[in-house]
Order: C-alpha cells, then structure tokens, then sequence
C-alpha cells in the first residue's frame, strides 16, 4: 500500500512540476535564420511533404472502415 501511494505521489508531482525553456540568445538566433534561409529548408520542406503524406496515409486511415 505505502508503494502505491508512492507511485500516485509521484506522478502527481511530475505532472504540476513544470520548466520553462530558456530563451536562446538574439544573435544564436540570427545565425539559426541565416542558416534555414541558406540551406533554403522551406523549399525542402515544401517539396518533401507531399512524399512524406503519402507515406503515412495508410498508417492513418487503416483503423477506419
């Protein structure tokens, strides 16, 4: 019994504990948005998702009639 109150306890605590991120400093993101604009990730983004949909649709509607 004193376990399973332990286990409660616990998974109570886990859930109303909660961090908060840190906030990256300006110029680490001004290096981050040159690099996504460099590598052009948008267009890679844009171009693979369709390929990426297609492949998950079967996952996705497998459960339904």
């Amino acid at each position: 019994m004193p376990r399973h109150s332990l286990v409660i306890g616990g998974i109570l605590l886990g859930l109303t504990l909660t961090t908060s991120a840190q906030t990256p400093p300006p110029d680490a993101m001004t290096v981050a948005r040159s690099l996504v604009v460099t590598l052009k990730l948008g267009d890679q983004y844009k171009a693979l998702l369709p390929a990426i949909l297609f492949r998950i649709k079967p996952l996705v509607t497998q459960e339904r009639a």
